[in-house]
């Protein structure tokens, strides 16, 4: 859904239910302060025409005179909607003083006991009079009788004022929520326009952009987004800064250590049920490496190999390491061990090298071996280390050898997994 579909779906119904609410008071106030009127209207003509006919002695004669006839007839045309005046009997006999009284139908129901002031309106839908009945002497009274069309006539015209009132309402609720939900979209089309381009704006440019945003959240979000992108800016400053740095003091030996880090990274490995762990420690030379290669013999062993390549330069070093594991891991099974190393080791300037096989599945021993690369000092205790790791496993052994010794040099454990490994001998 679309903020403008949003904003109608919300606005338009409620507007409607306070146009309607607002209609119906206004209905029933206009009808209720309409039938008083009539009714009021209806009950003065009774009573001041009762309160002359009580002063009469002989009512029937002096009303059938024509003078009397005459001003009551002019009487009654300034009364609106009188549809008759009557002189009621005892007997409920009705005797018309108007000209042109209609008749009354139901008859009036009165007894002529205790007359009082009554006001009577018909039950039916039409509404269609109301009536007043006033005593006027003993054993009489006058009924007055007055059109409720002005009532029906104020209904169908407050009912044509609701409908447009709600009709209206509805357009201008439809108008409002379009004109604010306008307004949401436009800041919010700017403000991912304003966002997305924000790098481009500079200090001033982008002060002058974030002012035409006249909501307030909006601002927020903007200022948000533009302390976010200062950040990334920030940080990518220092991280520019950083790198330039690192390259003004970067030389051939920091970028091949950097280098041999990537090629040769620590690794932890499983051949069958066997566990590898290959650690570099401290600041080896370029010219260390170590390779993983499979023997094609009768056991289909694997065999874990360490060197060291010495040239004149770290990068020829390097590159020497590289390219030996590489010969060795490809040509270790066509070419039979002893010759692999031997033509590995006169192609790259291979200072030492040293082997040791992962055991076969019939081997029944169980240790962890160690094969290393490093000072005949450390290394002596390094081994110790493994003859005392009980039930280390191969990485936790390099772990702790690494924590102890703080040694420099490449370090190779295997052990069956589990920590079941074969009786492994070191072999140069």
């Amino acid at each position: 859904m679309t903020v403008r579909t949003i904003f109608m779906a919300l606005s338009v119904p409620l507007f409607l239910l306070m146009a309607a609410v607002n209609g119906a008071v206004l209905y029933f106030q206009e009808q209720s302060e309409m039938s008083r009127a009539l009714t009021e209207q209806a009950r003065a003509a009774a009573i001041v025409t009762a309160e002359f006919i009580a002063e009469m002695d002989d009512p029937g004669a002096e009303l059938t005179a024509p003078l009397r006839q005459d001003a009551i007839n002019a009487a009654s045309d300034h009364i609106v909607g009188l549809q008759g005046l009557y002189l009621v009997e005892r007997s409920g006999t009705l005797t018309p003083l108007a000209a042109g009284s209609m008749p009354w139908s139901p008859p009036v129901q009165w007894s002529g006991v205790n007359a009082q002031a009554t006001v009577l309106q018909d039950d039916t839908s039409e509404a269609s009079f109301f009536a007043a009945i006033h005593p006027a002497g003993e054993g009489r009274a006058v009924a007055a009788r007055i059109d409720a069309a002005p009532l029906l006539a104020n209904r169908a015209e407050i009912i044509q004022i609701i409908l447009s009132i709600i009709l209206g309402v509805s357009v201008f609720a439809a108008a409002l929520s379009w004109f604010v939900a306008q307004r949401i979209v436009r800041e919010l089309r700017w403000n991912g326009l304003y966002l997305a381009n924000s790098a481009a704006f500079p200090g001033p440019e982008q002060t002058a952009g974030a002012a035409q945003l006249k909501i307030r959240e909006t601002r927020d979000l903007s200022d948000a987004a533009a302390l976010m992108n200062a950040s990334r800016e920030a940080a990518e400053t220092r991280h520019r800064r950083d790198a330039e740095r690192s390259n003004q003091r970067r030389d051939i030996h920091t970028a091949s250590r950097q280098l041999h880090t990537e090629t040769f990274p620590n690794g932890a490995f499983v051949i069958g049920d066997t566990e590898i762990a290959v650690r570099i420690c401290g600041n080896v030379p370029p010219g260390a490496f170590y390779a993983l290669a499979t023997a094609d013999d009768e056991c289909g062993s694997t065999h874990v190999v360490i060197g060291r390549c010495l040239a004149s330069e770290p990068d020829t070093d390097l590159a020497n390491a590289a390219a030996a594991r590489r010969f060795i891991e490809d040509n270790f099974v066509t070419l039979g061990r002893e010759r692999c190393l031997s033509l590995a080791k006169q192609a790259f300037e291979i200072e030492t090298l040293d082997w040791i096989a992962c055991p076969g599945a019939q081997t029944d021993q169980h240790h962890t071996a160690l094969l290393c690369d490093t000072e005949e000092q450390t290394a002596s205790n390094a081994h110790r280390i493994v003859q005392n790791s009980g039930d280390l496993t191969p990485d936790q052994t390099l772990n702790a050898i690494e924590s102890l010794l703080n040694p420099v040099g490449i370090f190779v454990t295997l052990g069956r997994r589990n920590n079941s490994a074969g009786q492994i001998k070191p072999q140069r």
